[in-house]
């Protein structure tokens, strides 16, 4: 599994680097975190784990990588709906 962490990490970088993407160490981390989980997550759930290891992303720079894993098909996007 970790060589296909590997995999993607390398893609993903490519893919942002073309871009022309600054922050690229702080998405770099994003994804890294995502990858460590096989869990379908929420922002919210994301943004746990990022402060558990030790990272204080805003939620909206969050919300844009996790997006950018979406269009470029790294991951999934999935709608949640939660009762009350």
């Amino acid at each position: 599994m970790k060589n296909n962490e590997f995999f993607e990490k390398s893609n993903f970088l490519a893919l942002i680097e073309a871009d022309g993407a600054d922050a690229l160490q702080d998405k770099l981390n994003v994804i890294d975190v995502f990858l460590s989980t096989e869990e379908h997550i929420t922002l919210e759930e994301m943004l746990i784990l990022l402060r558990e290891k030790g990272y204080d992303f805003d939620s909206g720079f969050v919300k844009h990588c996790m997006h950018r894993m979406v269009e470029l098909g790294f991951a999934q996007g999935k709608p949640f709906s939660y009762e009350k």
